[in-house]
């Protein structure tokens, strides 16, 4: 049986101008997550969002997220996903999508320093990316 979850969020319009976005945007997502042999796991997350549009038109738009992850040892472990962030027919940005390797280390078990490179699958979608991670439980 997989391990089930439903994540419902909202984006706020905040930050600055030039970068915020229009309105709340919510979202709900369903998350998958499958033990396999050999110490890996499969997760899948589907979603669906809507966008507020400049215009005031709101847009909906899908998303998904899957991810393989392989435990070398009781703290290290990789990974490798596809995501697909923004799924939408062309005049509403289009869809989003890139393939993407990593690694995270457990530093003690409460902290995580990890790293990813992920590269784009077509033009909306950067290039190449390479993002590193600190993270902490209080």
């Amino acid at each position: 049986m997989p391990s089930v979850g439903v994540l419902v969020g909202a984006e706020l319009p905040t930050g600055s101008q030039a970068l915020r976005g229009v309105g709340v945007r919510p979202s709900l997502r369903v998350v998958g997550e499958w033990e396999l042999p050999g110490e890996m796991q499969l997760g899948v997350m589907p979603g669906v969002a809507v966008l507020h549009e400049r215009d005031a038109e709101r847009t909906s738009y899908g998303l998904l997220g899957i991810a393989l992850e392989k435990s070398f040892d009781a703290r290290l472990r990789g990974f490798a996903e596809l995501a697909l962030p923004h799924i939408a027919r062309s005049r509403h940005g289009g869809t989003e999508a890139s393939v993407g390797l990593g690694a995270a280390w457990l530093l003690s078990k409460d902290c995580q320093l990890d790293t990813m490179f992920s590269r784009g699958l077509n033009h909306r979608t950067p290039y190449a990316s390479w993002t590193v991670g600190l993270s902490f439980r209080l």
